[in-house]
């Protein structure tokens, strides 16, 4: 279960929940996605946009971040502005810092569409596709 700090001043109200599965999307794919990560600071999440693409982002506080993109306020990213329904389809560690997960991120970015659908499916893992929050202990020993 991912923990929830306390809110700031700027939490602002909560928009409720995200919608549910767009058509064509299994619902079981999804559920719970925030409370199945194990514990790690940082998140990298995926969301599907109303027109099938898919967004990449990280953070600290799932929950917050998600209400912020729904609200399609100015702490929503530009790219999900518009583009709601929005959908929670992938939840991952990132690291333990913001260094760690930004890398993730851009890698994840990066990956084709397909790449990125086979992660929401299941059907490979960040591990499998090179990915990982944290280096290899033989990559950090071979840096020295």
């Amino acid at each position: 279960m991912i923990p929830k700090p306390n809110p700031g001043p700027n939490s602002g109200p909560n928009p409720g929940p995200l919608p549910g599965p767009l058509p064509g999307q299994n619902p079981e794919t999804i559920t719970d996605l925030a409370t199945a990560v194990p514990s790690a600071p940082w998140r990298l999440y995926l969301i599907r946009c109303a027109n099938n693409n898919l967004y990449a982002g990280i953070t600290t506080d799932l929950d917050r971040r998600l209400a912020e993109h729904q609200a399609q306020g100015p702490q929503c990213a530009k790219y999900l502005k518009g583009k709601a329904p929005l959908a929670l389809v992938f939840v991952a560690p990132a690291g333990q810092n913001r260094s760690e997960a930004s890398r993730l991120e851009y890698f994840v970015k990066r990956l084709s569409k397909r790449q990125k659908e086979q992660l929401v499916a299941g059907n490979t893992s960040l591990e499998l596709l090179g990915l990982s929050p944290r280096p290899q202990a033989s990559e950090s020993a071979s840096r020295e």
